[in-house]
């Protein structure tokens, strides 16, 4: 029995001497696993690209008293998780209050600075910004009299004011009310059910007024090639013909129409009821200049045609010929006084009524809408 103690004892003090490296070699494997696992880890955080969570300021609010020293504030941006940003991330410093308690001092990056003013309420703003992402947050400031008396609050929410001489992002609201989709108003209508929580229709843009004003001539008459010196301002027909040729003149005074906008201006021209006045051919307006005068025209004198501004068609005996002239009067006309001839290359030609008509309905009249 002493013998196999003696043995039992022996195994135990050898064993005692290897023991530490027993247990190294036990502890290898899981020394490995864990080794790779934490460097694992290390390769995630650093391959890892963070978002934008959200952002705290310190202080979580402000309150100090006018004549106190510039109170020192910090940002810091996070991640969903709720783990810092210290890289790639700006920042935008911002007061807002109803009678400037305060302003910023020096601001940089996260770091900036509020020096009290006078006593009042305000809110301090900051945006942390990461590629197109931002986040924002508001901290209160109360700023208390030199005697540490602190203001009445507000009764009505502060306008924001920026207060950074390089300008500052505009705080969006949030809305109240979820967006209405615009083909609600539309015409069709799409199928889109309408909800209580939906955003009102918008309201209809005012109508603009438009208004008319009508010009009769000034001065009208024609001119004859074959009898050069002859004036026939006091006929009471216009003629136009391209053999022998003659020309038609009529003249507005549109001083009404200073300073207005013209939308629409439309002549209108009266032809005879009679056999003679039925033509077939094509007669043009043409602008001219205004130096000629009613009872002293004629072939000899006549003011050159310019650029044309109109034309008509096939005129037949009574019709009211309309002709748009909106392309050349609209917007602000060319001037107080405005002139225009009509002449043709037919020989078939044309007769009108011309301002000494009898009757004023058979007159020519120029119509005119602004606003």
């Amino acid at each position: 029995l002493n013998k196999y103690k003696a043995k039992i004892k022996e195994f135990f003090l050898r064993f005692r001497k290897y023991l530490p490296i027993i247990i190294i070699l036990l502890a290898l494997p899981v020394t490995i696993v864990a080794g790779r696992q934490i460097q694992d880890l290390r390769n995630f955080a650093a391959n890892e690209t963070q978002v934008l969570g959200f952002v705290q300021v310190n202080p979580g609010s402000l309150s100090t008293k006018v004549g106190d020293s510039d109170t020192q504030m910090s940002a810091l941006a996070y991640d969903p998780a709720g783990r810092p940003i210290w890289a790639d991330v700006t920042y935008e410093w911002s007061m807002s209050s109803i009678n400037s308690v305060g302003t910023l001092g020096a601001t940089s990056g996260n770091i900036s600075s509020f020096k009290p003013l006078q006593l009042g309420y305000g809110d301090l703003h900051i945006i942390a910004r990461m590629g197109p992402a931002s986040v924002e947050k508001s901290i209160p400031v109360i700023v208390a009299d030199a005697n540490g008396v602190t203001p009445t609050p507000p009764s009505i929410s502060p306008t924001p004011t920026c207060l950074l001489p390089e300008g500052c992002s505009t705080i969006t609201p949030k809305p109240t009310c979820r967006p209405r989709p615009s083909c609600l108003d539309q015409t069709p209508r799409c199928a889109i059910p309408e909800t209580s929580d939906m955003c009102p229709p918008p309201s209809p843009k005012p109508t603009e007024t438009i208004k008319t004003l009508t010009f009769y001539p000034q001065a009208d008459s024609y001119i004859r090639n074959n009898y050069p010196s002859t004036n026939y301002g006091d006929r009471n027909v216009l003629w136009i013909d391209g053999s022998p040729i003659a020309v038609s003149y009529l003249k507005f005074n549109i001083t009404s129409l200073r300073n207005k906008t013209v939308t629409k201006a439309t002549l209108k021209l009266k032809v005879p009821d009679i056999t003679d006045a039925n033509s077939n051919g094509k007669f043009n307006l043409k602008v001219t200049g205004n130096s000629w005068s009613e009872r002293n025209l004629n072939y000899s004198n006549r003011t050159v045609l310019n650029k044309m501004v109109g034309s008509f068609k096939k005129p037949k005996k009574g019709q009211t010929i309309s002709v748009d002239l909106t392309g050349w009067l609209g917007g602000f006309p060319p001037g107080d006084i405005i002139s225009f001839g009509i002449d043709t290359e037919s020989a078939d030609g044309a007769i009108l009524r011309s301002k000494e008509a009898s009757s004023k309905d058979n007159r020519p009249v120029l119509i005119i809408d602004y606003r």
